[in-house]
């Protein structure tokens, strides 16, 4: 991508493909070998943050076909792999978007109950970047449980499992979310 800014919910997006889908894993990501070099990253960082428990191999594998990007892989070879759901949210507002890419990719409920447990960072001081990560949130599951029913329904659900000091800033996200369709506003 040549604004890589545009690139955390794709790469969520093939993280949760690929993660649902192990059985085509590796078809899929030959198959996605294809595409113009500035986008390859994508997909990289993609099988990189799955679950797929063959994602190092792929990816050396791949690397031979990807020579441009092979010093980023072979970084990425050289370290712990952290799925998409264990990267910690300090590390910014990415996190997030790679999280909503893998939620519109699989549906599951396990990425939104990750964002919604940054909602308290809305409250915190001192913290510039948790500060960042929690207005962000909050905006992101308004906008989403706005346009989207089932992430509505995970916050609600949501209100009777997570801590107090998450719970009153989803009854506000909920409370706003509700406000605004009932206003016809969309985000």
């Amino acid at each position: 991508m040549k604004d890589g800014r545009r690139a955390p919910p794709f790469i969520g997006f093939v993280a949760g493909v690929i993660s649902k889908n192990p059985s085509t894993a590796q078809s899929l990501a030959e198959q996605l070998v294809s595409l113009p070099e500035v986008d390859q990253p994508v997909l990289i960082l993609g099988i990189w943050y799955s679950t797929y428990p063959e994602a190092k191999p792929l990816l050396k594998r791949l690397a031979q076909s990807m020579s441009k990007h092979k010093k980023m892989i072979d970084h990425l070879l050289a370290n712990d792999r952290p799925s998409l759901l264990e990267l910690p949210l300090e590390k910014g507002s990415w996190v997030l978007d790679a999280l909503w890419g893998d939620f519109m990719a699989t549906g599951d409920d396990a990425p939104i109950v990750r964002i919604i447990s940054a909602l308290p960072w809305i409250n915190v001081r001192g913290d510039t970047s948790r500060l960042l990560v929690g207005g962000a949130a909050r905006w992101s599951l308004i906008s989403n449980a706005i346009q989207h029913k089932p992430v509505m329904a995970v916050c609600q659900r949501e209100l009777a499992s997570q801590p107090g000091e998450v719970t009153a800033v989803l009854r506000e996200v909920i409370a706003e979310a509700e406000k605004d369709m009932r206003e016809g506003k969309t985000k």
